[in-house]
């Protein structure tokens, strides 16, 4: 099922520690191309719970590169029908609604169509001790489009990470860079990302 949604670019550079999100950062934020945006294709996703994000939690993420650090604080509120996660110090970024299966608008479990989202990604609700999964990524434009990157994911263990039963995910692009994420076991939330000159940690 081909997926795709307008980046927002001052979101894209406000979130853009992941690595695919810096390998296009320069796109997304000067584009070259007329009307650009991500397209992903996913193999077939089975998750194992729902979302787990209640009304009134808030969670503040430090944000740290080579050059820069800044904190990120995300809150979660409950309306008929939808789960609404919002970014405090981005009051022009749209909030995204998520369903009870964790997706937003763009339908993607990809952790690229819904940058606002970074604290959780629909892939999460699939974590298993033997979990894989994979997509690609296109950058789309006038009518036409161009391969980006093919991505795996998968479980590498289990680890308790600051006091939390965690899954650690490897996400491995086409050109051999890999981040690894901390995904809390039970509440399916990031709790770290770890990628080539960036961190991404959740603050307690």
């Amino acid at each position: 099922m081909m997926l795709s949604y307008k980046p927002d670019p001052i979101t894209l550079a406000a979130i853009g520690a992941f690595v695919l999100i810096v390998i296009l950062a320069s796109l997304w934020v000067k584009p070259i191309f007329e009307n650009p945006r991500i397209v992903a294709l996913e193999a077939p996703l089975y998750k194992n719970t729902g979302l787990q994000l209640k009304d009134g939690e808030n969670y503040t993420y430090s944000y740290t590169t080579r050059a820069s650090s800044l904190d990120i604080t995300y809150v979660v509120h409950e309306i008929p029908g939808c789960t609404m996660i919002t970014i405090v110090e981005a009051n022009d970024t749209p909030a995204v609604c998520l369903d009870g299966t964790g997706v937003g608008r763009s339908g993607s479990n990809t952790s690229f169509i819904e940058p606002a989202i970074l604290l959780f990604k629909p892939w999460m609700l699939a974590l298993n001790d033997t979990w894989r999964w994979n997509g690609t990524v296109y950058l789309a434009f006038d009518g036409a489009s161009e391969h980006v990157s093919d991505v795996g994911y998968r479980v590498v263990r289990r680890e308790v990470f600051n006091g939390r039963d965690a899954f650690v995910v490897e996400i491995k692009t086409i050109g051999g860079e890999k981040e690894y994420d901390w995904v809390d076991a039970d509440k399916r939330i990031l709790l770290k990302a770890l990628g080539p000159g960036y961190e991404v940690k959740l603050n307690d």
